[in-house]
């Protein structure tokens, strides 16, 4: 990873803290739709939980760097409020894994 992509990576987990404390839950979603993410937006929104779509099929490096770093905290901090793991079960849920 580079170092632009790594400083990306810190900004976005810096978002997901932020988003947390304002009780702003969400995942970021870039690129080609999965074939689950209808499904999965409405799973996750019946837990005040909501994807939210930062880019197309066209997405750079940063982006990807951020969504990750954001999407990777954000879990974690949901993990730690519900006790378990509520992305992946909501995605298993959903039909996503």
């Amino acid at each position: 990873m580079s170092e632009r992509d790594k400083k990306e990576w810190r900004i976005g987990q810096q978002e997901a803290r932020v988003a947390f404390g304002q009780k702003r839950y969400e995942i970021r979603v870039y690129g080609y739709p999965e074939h689950c993410l209808s499904r999965l937006m409405l799973v996750l929104g019946l837990r005040s939980i909501y994807l939210r779509h930062v880019a197309g099929c066209v997405v750079s490096d940063a982006l990807v760097a951020r969504s990750r770093g954001f999407n990777g905290t954000m879990r974690e901090l949901l993990k730690t409020e519900h006790g378990h793991d509520i992305i992946g079960e909501q995605r298993k849920e959903a039909g996503c894994d």
